[in-house]
């Protein structure tokens, strides 16, 4: 049994030592979810987010362009991103908040389930290499979740998003 001196002289080491880092790089997101998937938007890309408030449909447009808002003075059109890849059918669901993506002047927004806000990833991303889906760029982890990390510059590349 160690005297009592040895034992505070032991406390006071362990106490002394630094705690090891994770030095594992990490990488702000943006983070959303929609229909169980978590999509992280990189943080250059997010104009602003907000509450669905007004929803106006527009007459004879695709499933996935839900409709348009007034956000900020502007006419934003806001997509369900998983009807837009052709992952779900356009069904009702309630999503009451947005991201509002921007690049290169152009501005969509894309309707979301839960608004996480913005958290740290894995900064190693992963080249996404399944179906074609625009916009999506890589995935990485967060606590052990896929990540789905969507580009407004490639979303923008698709021609249905052209104008």
């Amino acid at each position: 049994m160690k005297s009592y001196a040895e034992q505070l002289a032991q406390r006071a080491k362990a106490l002394a030592q630094r705690p090891v880092e994770d030095t594992a790089p990490m990488a702000e997101l943006v983070l959303m979810r929609r229909a169980g998937v978590l999509f992280g938007f990189h943080v250059a890309e997010v104009e602003s987010s907000g509450r669905l408030r007004e929803l106006t449909p527009v007459p004879g447009a695709d499933d996935w362009l839900r409709g348009i808002t007034m956000h900020r003075g502007n006419v934003l059109s806001l997509i369900d991103l998983l009807v837009f890849w052709g992952e779900l059918k356009r069904g009702v669901a309630d999503m009451p908040s947005f991201v509002c993506l921007s690049h290169g002047g152009r501005s969509i927004g894309l309707l979301v389930e839960e608004l996480l806000g913005l958290d740290e990833t894995d900064a190693r991303l992963e080249v996404w290499q399944g179906n074609d889906r625009p916009g999506l760029e890589a995935v990485t982890q967060r606590r052990g979740e896929r990540v789905h990390v969507i580009s407004a510059e490639r979303l923008f590349l698709d021609p249905r998003l052209a104008g």
